[in-house]
């Protein structure tokens, strides 16, 4: 539908990025710990694009988001191991 009815200059790329949200989303609702991963990639693909369009900032705000992704990844990933145990 973005290639047909869009000007988006990487259609599949950003549709990708918003399908993933939508499923990563639903991940973290569940309390599934790879909805981290999940984010991780989908963030990593949106720095491409936004990059990709000269927008600068905006990458550099999803950059910071990787951050938080590897940190919320551990806390989760230690708070799940501490319940287990």
């Amino acid at each position: 539908l973005l290639t047909r009815y869009s000007s988006a200059a990487l259609p599949f790329l950003d549709s990708f990025t918003t399908w993933g949200a939508i499923v990563a989303t639903w991940m973290v609702a569940r309390k599934i710990l790879e909805n981290w991963i999940y984010w991780f990639v989908i963030d990593a693909v949106s720095i491409y694009l936004y990059l990709s369009r000269d927008l600068y900032f905006t990458a550099a705000l999803f950059a910071a988001y990787l951050v938080m992704i590897v940190i919320g990844y551990r806390s989760w990933r230690a708070s799940m191991t501490e319940k287990t145990a």
